[in-house]
C-alpha cells in the first residue's frame, strides 16, 4: 500500500493538507499504540510500525519535494545522490543566488531573497506539476533535482535570518 492508498487520498501531485491531515487523524486513530497496550507482542509491534509507516506517509505527503520524489519513486525514478543532468545556465543561477545569498547582511535584503527564490520554486513546482500530468517524467526528475538546489538554498537563507536576528 503507498502513502496515498495509506492515507485514502488520489495519487496526484496536488494534495489538500486539511483532507490529509484529517486523513492522518482517521488513521492514526484506529492504528495508535494505544490500541494495543494490552495485545500481544506481535499486535504492539505491528501497531508501532505502522504508526512509523503513517508518519512518514504524513511528513512525505506534505512536503511538496518530497511528495514529487515519492511520486517519481512510485513511478520506478529512484534518487540517485550526486547524479544530476542540470543545464549550465541552471547551475551558474545557483552560483548566483549562493553568492547573493553570502552578500546579504539585513532583514530587507534577505526578505526580497526569500521572496524570490519562493517565487523561483513556485514556478518549478508548477513544472513539476505539469511535467507529471502529461507523464513527461524524465523531464518531472530534473524539475525535481533543480527543486532539491532551490530547497537547500531557501534553508541556508532561513538559517541566515537566525544569525541576523
Amino acid at each position: 500500500m503507498n502513502y496515498f492508498e495509506l492515507l485514502h487520498l488520489p495519487m496526484d501531485f496536488e494534495v489538500d493538507l486539511a483532507v490529509l491531515n484529517e486523513n492522518y487523524r482517521q488513521v492514526q486513530k484506529t492504528v495508535h499504540p494505544d490500541n494495543f497496550a494490552m495485545g500481544s507482542d506481535a499486535e504492539r509491534r505491528f501497531a508501532m510500525e505502522q504508526t512509523t509507516e503513517l508518519n512518514q506517509a504524513l511528513q512525505t505527503l506534505k512536503s511538496p519535494l518530497k511528495r514529487a520524489q515519492y511520486l517519481l519513486q512510485l513511478n520506478g525514478f529512484e534518487y540517485q545522490e550526486g547524479v544530476k543532468n542540470i543545464a549550465e545556465d541552471f547551475l551558474f543561477e545557483q552560483l548566483t543566488l549562493r553568492e547573493t545569498l553570502s552578500e546579504i547582511n539585513d532583514f530587507t535584503e534577505l526578505n526580497v531573497f526569500l521572496a524570490e527564490l519562493e517565487n523561483k520554486i513556485q514556478n518549478l513546482l508548477n513544472e513539476f506539476k505539469q511535467f507529471y500530468q502529461n507523464k513527461a517524467l524524465h523531464s518531472a526528475q530534473e524539475t525535481v533535482d533543480k527543486l532539491q538546489f532551490l530547497y537547500k538554498l531557501h534553508k541556508q537563507a532561513m538559517q541566515l535570518e537566525e544569525t541576523l536576528a
